[in-house]
């Protein structure tokens, strides 16, 4: 079975974690060509089974490159099996147990999971009209040093926050659960294997 894993990141999360799912889908003797949209213009996916798409997410949206992926193949890939998968650096440091949630009661904070879930993941597929065999919301790597310009200074505060938890900011900060990326990977053989 044939996978292409397409991806768009920003700070290299999104890369690594693509890498990690290609790494789970190899060990299984499944054939994956994974490519960076910015990178490598895919002109033709007649030839995969299966196709991966992820993205990372930046003020609320993905990367423009894996959205003109699923827009061009949008009707292609609606004839495939297809998953999706986000890496968002935010959701976990406010989730019910992140270090910055402040767990007060009328803490309605809109980056809890499952509306990070809907709003990166379930949303994106209802707009290119596709069902995904399976969708996942994975952390992100906060490398605040590199994060420059108006984007740098609003993160400024986040850093501020997580130095108050005991966390080092000095070096990238990654927020990513290896073992819950290669878990879904796991998964996605499972779905491959089961939809032939």
């Amino acid at each position: 079975m044939k996978t292409l894993i397409v991806y768009g990141t920003r700070y290299g999360a999104t890369a690594k974690t693509a890498d990690e799912i290609a790494d789970v889908l190899r060990n299984k003797d499944i054939e994956v060509k994974i490519t960076n949209a910015k990178e490598e213009k895919i002109k033709d996916i007649s030839e995969y089974d299966f196709v991966i798409v992820g993205s990372g997410i930046k003020a609320f949206r993905w990367t423009k490159e894996p959205k003109s992926f699923l827009k061009k193949f949008r009707n292609e890939l609606r004839q495939k099996k297809v998953a999706l998968f986000v890496c968002a650096g935010t959701w976990p440091l406010l989730a019910e147990d992140g270090p910055l949630n402040d767990n007060k009661e009328d803490n309605s904070n809109p980056l809890e999971k499952e509306k990070s879930f809907n709003r990166f993941l379930v949303n994106v597929a209802k707009e290119f009209d596709l069902t995904p065999v399976s969708m996942g919301l994975f952390g992100g790597v906060w490398d605040f040093d590199a994060i420059k310009g108006l984007w740098g200074k609003i993160m400024g505060g986040m850093r501020k926050d997580l130095e108050a938890q005991g966390i080092d900011t000095s070096i990238p900060y990654d927020n990513r659960d290896i073992d819950t990326i290669r878990d879904w990977a796991k998964k996605l053989v499972v779905a491959m294997i089961e939809s032939k």
